[in-house]
């Protein structure tokens, strides 16, 4: 296997911009959920109205489970946020054809393994959803320098340092 470069970024994100959080909730994982998707299917976009449905599919998907209001103002913990991608992941290929599979950090791999399998997976094309538990924060990784992840964020790209944080998975695009 070649080793990834030194510096990279998913080729997706130049040609698109994050979809924005608003300035007054906590649905950063479902802005992330929905930004991975996005990059994830590129070359393939996404249309408005299709993102509109997918974002109202997770907002119904925490309103049945009882979630809403707590994340709206407090956030979302990994397994609810990990639930809810699969839902929007079981709709977008339902009702138009995006095909794609989330990919979990294996369990079995020590923490500090992570930057490892994040490098194999961004290399290999898949974003990344991440929880930045310093930040209490949910962000789509999308590259990578010797210090430093490439965030795709809500706040617009930005870095953040590279090492064990929290737990994440790669939207992978089915061929």
């Amino acid at each position: 296997m070649v080793r990834p470069a030194a510096r990279y970024m998913l080729a997706a994100a130049e040609h698109m911009t994050p979809r924005r959080q608003g300035e007054l909730d906590c649905l950063c994982g479902l802005y992330s959920i929905l930004n991975a998707l996005r990059l994830a299917a590129y070359p393939r976009r996404i249309s408005a109205d299709v993102q509109a449905e997918l974002f109202a599919a997770g907002v119904t998907y925490l309103n049945r489970h009882d979630l809403l209001n707590t994340v709206l103002v407090g956030g979302i913990c990994y397994d609810n946020l990990r639930n809810m991608a699969r839902f929007i992941v079981r709709k977008a290929e339902r009702r138009h054809r995006i095909k794609v599979t989330l990919q979990e950090h294996p369990k079995k791999l020590p923490a500090a393994d992570r930057d490892e399998w994040m490098i194999q997976q961004l290399w290999a094309g898949a974003p990344i959803v991440c929880e930045y538990m310093v930040q209490a924060h949910v962000a789509v990784c999308i590259g990578w320098t010797p210090r430093r992840w490439i965030i795709f964020d809500t706040d617009g790209r930005r870095h953040v340092r590279r090492g064990p944080d929290g737990r994440c998975f790669a939207v992978v695009t089915q061929t």
